[in-house]
């Protein structure tokens, strides 16, 4: 996933000029929900992409499946929720663009899941 779409999706908004794009994929620095957390707050990106499934468990109690199927999980096995990335203060519609950046569902705003991981804005 690394190798296929997140290295050479970065290489284009790299290489753009318009992008100031930033690759943090846990090889030169920790890929923790913290790290996360303190890069989101100082840079603000507009756009954030992911190649993980994220969270597919636990087997054994679907609800809870159900509730975190498919949030980020860092390198220390930790769910990272939404709500926890952009602290108390965060807006509604920043709390949508998260949901939508992490692969939760509902969304809102004129954009939909399409599943498979795809988005389609309207």
């Amino acid at each position: 996933m690394r190798n296929s779409i997140a290295a050479p999706l970065n290489d284009k908004f790299a290489s753009d000029g318009e992008y100031d794009a930033r690759f943090i994929d846990g090889r030169n620095a920790s890929a923790s929900a913290g790290e996360l957390k303190t890069a989101l707050a100082a840079h603000r990106p507009v756009f954030v992409a992911t190649t993980s499934h994220g969270m597919t468990g636990p087997l054994n109690d679907v609800p809870r499946m159900q509730a975190d199927l498919g949030l980020l999980v860092d390198a220390g096995f930790k769910m990272v929720r939404p709500q926890d990335l952009l602290g108390g203060a965060a807006r509604r519609r920043d709390l949508v663009r998260a949901r939508l950046l992490l692969g939760r569902q509902p969304l809102d705003d004129g954009i939909q899941s399409s599943g498979a991981g795809g988005l389609e804005c309207r």
